[in-house]
């Protein structure tokens, strides 16, 4: 389990999580109910401490804490902070699915050029990818040496895995530019790329999660951002065994936006593995026809089906495992590297534990998805 003691850490141990579509309506009614039990035993109770401890129950240090996570944001308020981020993925994801480097190289381009806002973070992506490309290293050098003239923890969060990619440092040069994007100020693609780092290169979740979470609780301009950043510490919380940590952050995730289809889909795994299959079912179904699904390429796209496929075969009722076995064995399914983002191994076992009539099916179904004839460990 995750140590909840390290230095700067804001968490309590949480008692529960937050209820499905949380909202400070709800909260405030539960500290009302909580004083009125306080005051039975402590007549001089006040809103604050009952506030307080509602805050704690749910894994937060303060109330305000978890009321500023709650609160409404403009209706008019853009997902992203840049307009061009949509269908630059949808562009390079197809792309590179057909093998088609050289139409990724040129939809970068034609977008650079017009200089967008958000241009220096969009040619920090575009270095890393020329950094594959044939005689592109150059050009990649060239465009960092030039944004690091006026260097940003934005811009040093890309150039950590960029100079390492291209030889210029070791891992631990690679996380000394993480601490310096760090140490810059408030900027919460730095924390969320620094924990990213420690969970995947380092193996140090403590500092991952500590790191994650102030991704998570950072009071992001653009909902779609906030969002991504809670799903992400959610689903490093579940991976760490804590699912009632990664429930509340992935309901509070989608009080900022749905748009993540990553998150959605980790959420509905994690719901059907805890003994919420009815919950998780209808958010996998709300997957296979998320807008934002296309985003992902063809091949991507078609893996995120077929997990939903997976867990309808492992949690529904007889009509939905026959029709998603129908799909499973209709489809090819090739393992992507996506599959560090769920551990579907915990279907097989809940499914499993559950009495399902296929276990060895489930099995089966698990090693094509994630590539691996066992477990990985987590």
């Amino acid at each position: 389990m995750t140590d909840r003691s390290s230095p700067g850490d804001t968490r309590q141990s949480p008692l529960r999580a937050l209820p499905a579509h949380p909202n400070l309506d709800h909260l405030r009614k539960e500290a009302k109910r909580r004083l009125k039990d306080l005051r039975q035993s402590a007549p001089g109770a006040l809103l604050a401490e009952a506030q307080r401890d509602v805050a704690r129950d749910y894994g937060f240090t303060s109330w305000r804490r978890l009321v500023a996570l709650l609160r409404p944001i403009a209706a008019n308020t853009p997902e992203l902070p840049y307009d061009w981020g949509w269908d630059l993925a949808r562009v390079t994801a197809e792309a590179q699915a057909r093998g088609d480097d050289a139409a990724v190289e040129s939809a970068y381009r034609a977008l650079i050029a017009r200089k967008p806002p958000g241009v220096a973070e969009l040619e920090a992506n575009f270095a890393l990818f020329l950094l594959n490309r044939p005689d592109g290293g150059v050009e990649a050098r060239a465009i960092f040496r030039r944004l690091l003239r006026t260097p940003t923890a934005t811009i040093l969060a890309h150039y950590a895995s960029f100079a390492q990619a291209a030889g210029m440092v070791d891992l631990e040069g690679r996380e000394e530019i993480y601490r310096r994007a760090v140490a810059m100020g408030d900027n919460l693609l730095a924390a969320h790329h620094y924990a990213a780092f420690l969970w995947h290169e380092r193996g140090i979740r403590t500092e991952a999660l500590r790191l994650a979470r102030i991704a998570a609780e950072g009071e992001a301009a653009h909902p779609l951002t906030q969002a991504i950043y809670q799903g992400i510490y959610a689903t490093m919380a579940w991976r760490n065994g804590d699912a009632v940590t990664a429930e509340t952050w992935f309901r509070l995730a989608r009080t900022r936006s749905k748009s993540d289809v990553y998150a959605t889909l980790a959420f509905a795994h994690m719901l059907t593995t805890t003994g919420q299959a009815s919950e998780g079912l209808k958010l996998a179904a709300e997957v296979t026809s998320h807008p934002r699904l296309p985003d992902l390429g063809p091949l991507m796209a078609g893996w995120f089906s077929a997990v939903v496929n997976f867990l309808l075969y492992a949690h529904g009722d007889v009509a939905q495992q026959t029709a998603a076995l129908l799909a499973l064995d209709a489809a090819p399914i090739p393992a992507q590297a996506a599959s560090d983002i769920l551990d579907l191994w915990r279907t097989v076992e809940a499914a499993t534990a559950n009495g399902h009539q296929a276990p060895r099916r489930l099995v089966a179904l698990a090693q094509r998805l994630t590539g691996q004839r066992t477990p990985s460990g987590g």
